[in-house]
């Protein structure tokens, strides 16, 4: 078959010409991309029917808006609250006023976001998503099989009911990338009563809180099913599953191998009601899980242990810990290593400590039977909560300054010289000690004439030949 082409000739001027010769079907001329559109979404001022482009004529529903909007736009939701239960089917960028401004509400009447067409990009942010309901089904609060970034959002109060249904806050099959958020007080009928994460995509948590979430099997805060997951900078607290797993449950297979990575993670006050592991439970871990600077301590078992269950039954599971506190449980052991294969094993990267000889810490820089002087959870600094070591404790100084992460849980920076030997050298677990400076107030009651002193008074604890420099000013 002959090629065709066509011939141009272009008058340029100047008696100037130019031939142009063009293939049919081949190239054409280049189109530029529709650029994105912001939507406007006002509860209070807002309605339906206005074109929602500016501020001033925005939707009164984030529905509304998103049925407008078409692939790559963004939403700017306004403060208030929103009840209603979406469905997200484009690429889509949802912004509010901020965590505990733009409150998006499920009525306990359906799932409150629902993303449910794989291949789309959404991204939400600085809001609340709470009172979400799904009865036999999965994600309470979310249900998404598409790749999802959730930052500043707070998943709050969501449950799922009927049997093996999974995820009260948020169910997942596609990428999860969650930041400075809180996944709290969730249900799920079965397992993943925070979080559930299905499947091979990658899940990555940072700078966030899973915390007072129940599941009626196991993961009480988190279900990690397979997933290559990352934890860093977390919080996962006082999370409760009948089962196993009471903080995290996390499982894999030869066929999907997924690792668990935790950094700078701590796992605190955690129950498995009736069943092993209050911390983490790990079972056929194919791909294995690495806790790095880690604080696991005061978590709760009905079965031992209570901290960390190590369960190869079908396949090999290996966890490799490094610079971390494994403390204070509540039954006669911290950890345990049950399964039927040789391979299955505890892996000591050495500097950790353990507050009972369980763990098998036998490496350079371990530290066994030893009592780590924690205090008690709470706000010590930075996004999450942590478990400080108090004045004293042998966790001070004695991690591994080469594979430390460069911040503590709550950002502080590492290495940092908590026992004043001239030397900066990273702490054990997820919390790096500092000396606290505090000044004492003063009451002075001012004259009409001459001077007065004030006495200020400055405590350094521990108390040390560092030198504090305190700047003040005074003003009328």
């Amino acid at each position: 078959m002959k090629k065709m082409f066509l011939l141009f000739t272009v008058a340029l001027g100047f008696g100037l010409t130019l031939t142009l010769l063009v293939w049919p079907g081949a190239g054409g001329s280049a189109q530029a991309a529709p650029s994105a559109t912001t939507w406007y979404v006002n509860g209070s001022t807002g309605q339906d029917s206005n074109d929602c482009q500016t501020p001033a004529t925005a939707c009164k529903t984030i529905g509304a808006a998103v049925n407008k909007a078409a692939n790559g736009d963004t939403i700017q939701i306004a403060a208030g609250t929103y009840v209603e239960n979406l469905t997200i089917r484009k690429s889509l960028t949802l912004v509010g006023a901020g965590q505990d401004q733009t409150i998006v509400d499920g009525n306990k009447n359906g799932r409150v976001v629902t993303i449910d067409e794989q291949g789309k990009v959404i991204s939400i942010s600085a809001m609340t998503l709470r009172n979400g309901r799904a009865d036999n089904d999965r994600g309470g609060g979310v249900y998404n099989v598409s790749t999802l970034v959730l930052d500043h959002v707070s998943i709050l109060s969501n449950t799922v009911t009927g049997i093996n249904q999974d995820g009260g806050g948020i169910w997942t099959w596609g990428p999860l990338t969650i930041t400075h958020s809180t996944v709290a007080y969730n249900h799920a009928e079965c397992s993943g009563g925070g979080i559930l994460h299905f499947g091979i995509h990658r899940l990555y948590i940072a700078d966030s809180t899973l915390a007072y979430n129940e599941a009626a099997h196991s993961g009480g805060g988190l279900f990690n099913d397979s997933a290559v997951a990352v934890l860093e900078r977390v919080s996962i607290h006082h999370n409760r599953a009948a089962r196993d797993g009471g903080g995290i449950c996390h499982q894999a297979s030869e066929s999907n191998p997924g690792k668990l990575t935790l950094r700078n993670v701590t796992i605190s006050d955690n129950t498995a009601a009736s069943g092993e592991a209050g911390g983490l439970y790990v079972y056929d871990a194919v791909g294995g899980v690495t806790l790095l600077n880690c604080t696991v301590a005061e978590n709760l078992a009905s079965d031992t242990p209570d901290q960390v269950l190590n369960l190869g039954h079908f396949f090999t599971s290996t966890i490799t810990i490094t610079n971390t506190i494994v403390a204070d449980g509540n039954s006669t052991d911290n950890c345990a290593n049950v399964g039927a294969y040789s391979g299955n094993a505890w892996v000591s990267g050495g500097y950790n400590l353990s507050s009972d000889a369980s763990c098998s810490f036998t490496q350079t820089g371990d530290q066994q039977n030893t009592d780590p002087k924690l205090g008690s959870l709470g706000d010590n600094g930075g996004p999450t909560w942590t478990r400080p070591l108090l004045v004293g404790s042998p966790a001070i100084d004695a991690a591994n300054n080469g594979v430390c992460p460069a911040t503590d849980q709550r950002g502080y920076s590492r290495p940092y010289d908590g026992d004043n030997d001239g030397t900066a050298t990273c702490d054990i677990g997820a919390y790096e000690f500092r000396h606290q400076l505090s000044v004492g107030d003063v009451t002075l009651t001012e004259g009409d004439s001459g001077t007065k002193a004030a006495n200020f008074v400055v405590t350094l604890s521990p108390a040390n030949a560092v030198a504090v420099q305190v700047d003040y000013a005074t003003a009328d």
